[in-house]
């Protein structure tokens, strides 16, 4: 495995806003997943934008990615750069350093975050050899000792070099050779060009098609889902159709307060308190209606209670005297 041309030509890429528009320009730098600088010229004015892993970086208050709809003339340049360990840009395209522990996962962490098509050559100081190929932050293929090895393979072999020195080479995006590539990460309609941040899913929705396409009225769940709440069961065996206008009594009140048929039978009905009787669900059972009464009559049945209890007592008065006069006579005889 070779690693890539050190020819700055390759890792540049210049030309005129007019042949190459800025929504090409743009879609093109995160297709490959560009990580280092892009600079539009136009006169006296300049714009530069750093690139980590095809998405422009911007600081707070920058009008970068604003700003670039209204770039249709002018120049532009954009370099590929390779990231360090922080994830600062540098000025070259490659990095070298000596091997220690850890070392090796920290390379695969920094293509892996960076999304970096390159090459890397680890050289152990007992004279091995080892080249891993990633592309877009994939580790892709390796080569240990002149043998090959899958990518999972080699990182946990690699994971004991600790001594010797390592190579990052980035592969170049503008050669001859044809860079690899990946969707760009919004799709945007043909008559827009939206960098400023999420798109509302409701306009211009980029739905499947063909057998891909979401069903209009996709088939309902019978098993919920982790703490959602289910509808309470109707009583009886064969609960009212949801259609109907009386297990919807909310259609009736007009077209913007219905409830569509398809969400009727969703509702959560509230319990009933504790303590507290529901009427009978029967429709032909009779109503009882609510008696009132006055202050007034109140009062006097109240009063009428009073006078029982009096004659209650005087009758029970007058018995036990008259059983007392007979018990006497009956004595003095």
């Amino acid at each position: 495995m070779s690693l890539a041309s050190s020819a700055q030509g390759a890792y540049r890429w210049t030309g005129s806003l007019k042949e190459t528009s800025i929504r090409q320009l743009y879609e093109r730098c995160q297709r490959i997943r560009l990580t280092g600088n892009m600079r539009l010229q136009q006169g006296e004015q300049a714009l530069d934008l750093t690139w980590i892993g095809g998405e422009p970086i911007e600081n707070e208050g920058d009008q970068g990615t604003r700003s670039l709809p209204l770039w249709t003339n002018g120049e532009f340049i954009v370099e590929q750069r390779i990231p360090d360990w922080k994830g600062r840009l540098t000025q070259g395209i490659e990095l070298t350093g000596s091997l220690r522990s850890g070392q090796v996962t920290a390379i695969y962490k920094l293509c892996a975050d960076n999304q970096l098509s390159s090459d890397v050559e680890l050289l152990r100081s007992t004279g091995e050899i080892a080249q891993v190929r990633f592309t877009l932050g994939k580790a892709e293929s390796a080569v240990i000792a002149g043998q090959p090895e899958s990518a999972i393979v080699a990182m946990s072999k690699l994971g004991g070099w600790v001594d010797g020195t390592f190579r990052i080479v980035m592969r170049p995006a503008f050669g001859e050779e044809k860079a690899a590539e990946a969707p760009v990460f919004k799709n945007q309609p043909d008559a827009q060009f939206d960098v400023t941040g999420a798109a509302d899913v409701s306009k211009n929705a980029d739905w499947p098609t063909g057998a891909n396409k979401a069903p209009s009225n996709p088939p309902r769940s019978t098993t919920p889902a982790a703490g959602v709440a289910t509808p309470r069961a109707a009583s009886g065996s064969n609960p009212p159709k949801a259609n109907g206008a009386a297990s919807n009594p909310a259609a009736s009140s007009g077209a913007s307060s219905a409830i569509p048929p398809r969400l009727a039978q969703t509702l959560i009905k509230a319990p009933a308190p504790a303590g507290l009787s529901l009427p009978s669900s029967n429709p032909t059972a009779p109503t009882v209606p609510m008696t009132t009464a006055t202050k007034e009559q109140i009062a006097e049945a109240t009063s009428a209670g009073n006078k029982n209890k009096v004659l209650i007592l005087v009758s029970l008065i007058v018995i036990m005297l008259c059983m007392g006069g007979i018990a006497a006579a009956v004595l003095l005889r």
